[in-house]
């Protein structure tokens, strides 16, 4: 049974029945009762947002209109409350349902001369006057304005969304932070930090097909971030009870932004892309898509990290994540897996991944975990250089993943297995083991040795 709360009149004050959400199928229902309140002697209207009734009457009683109303409107469960109790309360029944919104989220530090979509990601160019936002907003006067490249990044008004370049998403929140729009801090933060983050996800397209580390300066700034610290986004409930507002807070304490260039991107019609679109969107089909997603996410979140320890740390983390080796695959059995789940059955690329991963992974992760070490105790590596060689890895690894149509763990398995077992593969394993052991002056026994 629907729960409604009671709100007896007060002063010049209707009384209110109010219950959380409209539900189209029991606007009959409210009709219905309406009609029988009436015949009570009680003024009554339903809300035209239908998420609740106004009521009066002559001579109230509190204990009779509970009665009255608990008789009329039998199909909810009904409870007596404060108007300063309602929100809470409404927040209580509706913690668990959700609500659709369409969102408009500002991205500074980027620039796109034309509109595009990716999926479901809209990306709507600030220079684009056929964007539908301009009549919506009616903000034609913006566009007089001689130079737009002067635009303020002041954000006041919803008219001001039209300066930055958008993105736009539909994404389901919390229904209980949408009645907390006016009244509470904590809904509003909640709702700008789901709809930056689902926003952030469309961004990540953009950064696995324009952004590395070799030119960190040409990133764009997370999605929602404002130049004064504050983040913003524009919801728009589904459901007419809840109004569309622009909600702009802080709502992180510390974020990385970008002080220089920014990114200049444009869309790039790719079937990988598009695939990618679909689960960051949270559309996953089976195991491998969710580790794909969640590589991806990591990916770019280590852009933004501060510290090149950190950065690179995280970026092999996600590597070792997406791949899933065995527990008991280490040593140089964990580097060949890897470096042939990166080198989709070429040879060659085997041959370097193979070199690469085991520098990376011996020579620099396992210094910086086991002993403690900076980068700045590693003479002669880069940082950002480095965090590129595993980001490329991840991005083959992904890319193998799609091109193979790989649905689980184990057939990422046993794709790398099959050629590890080829006896070209065995032979160039021993050649990079022996070189490595040269190098370090040492000899592998062939216990150690990888046996596929």
């Amino acid at each position: 049974m629907k729960k409604a709360f009671l709100l007896h009149p007060y002063e010049n004050v209707n009384g209110n029945l109010r219950w959380p959400s409209k539900n189209h199928s029991e606007q009959v229902k409210v009709s219905e009762s309406l009609e029988e309140l009436r015949k009570l002697g009680y003024w009554a209207s339903a809300f035209p947002e239908g998420d609740g009734i106004t009521f009066s009457k002559d001579e109230y009683s509190s204990q009779q209109a509970l009665a009255d109303i608990v008789k009329t409107f039998s199909w909810l469960e009904i409870e007596e409350c404060e108007l300063s109790e309602l929100n809470e309360k409404m927040r209580v029944v509706l913690m668990d349902q959700k609500s659709v919104c369409n969102i408009l989220v500002p991205i500074r530090s980027l620039k796109i001369e034309d509109s595009f979509q990716i999926g479901e990601y809209k990306f709507w160019s600030p220079y684009d006057l056929e964007n539908p936002w301009i009549d919506y907003f009616g903000a034609y006067h913006l566009y007089s304005e001689v130079n737009t490249e002067e635009w303020s990044e002041e954000l006041k008004t919803e008219m001001d969304l039209l300066r930055f370049p958008l993105v736009e998403l539909t994404i389901e929140v919390n229904e209980a932070d949408l009645v907390g729009l006016d009244n509470s801090i904590n809904s509003e933060v909640n709702l700008i930090r789901i709809a930056s983050e689902q926003a952030d996800r469309g961004l990540d397209l953009l950064r696995i097909t324009h952004c590395h580390y070799k030119r960190i300066e040409y990133l764009p700034d997370r999605a929602g971030q404002l130049a004064d610290g504050f983040t913003a986004a524009y919801i728009i409930p589904e459901q007419q009870e809840y109004k569309e507002k622009l909600l702009v807070h802080i709502v992180y304490s510390m974020r990385t932004t970008n002080n220089w260039l920014g990114l200049e991107a444009e869309y790039i019609s790719d079937p990988l892309v598009e695939w990618l679109a679909r689960l960051l969107k949270g559309k996953m089909n089976n195991e491998i898509e969710k580790s794909v997603r969640s590589a991806v996410i990591s990916m770019s979140q280590a852009f933004y990290t501060i510290y090149d320890e950190a950065r690179f740390l995280s970026l092999v983390f996600s590597l070792d994540g997406l791949c899933s080796p065995k527990r008991n695959w280490t040593g140089w059995k964990h580097r060949s897996y890897i470096a042939a789940v990166t080198s989709v059955g070429n040879i060659n690329s085997y041959e370097k991944d193979l070199r690469k991963f085991e520098h990376l992974y011996t020579n620099i992760r396992n210094k910086l975990v086991h002993a403690g070490s900076s980068f700045i105790d590693i003479e002669g590596e880069n940082p950002m250089s480095v965090s590129q060689d595993i980001h490329s890895l991840i991005i083959r690894t992904i890319m193998t993943i799609h091109q193979k149509g790989i649905t689980s763990i184990e057939e990422l398995h046993d794709l790398a297995i099959t050629s590890l077992q080829k006896s070209e593969y065995k032979q160039v394993t021993d050649n990079v083991i022996n070189d490595y052991d040269l190098i370090r002056g040492k000899q592998t026994p062939q216990k150690d040795r990888p046996n596929w």
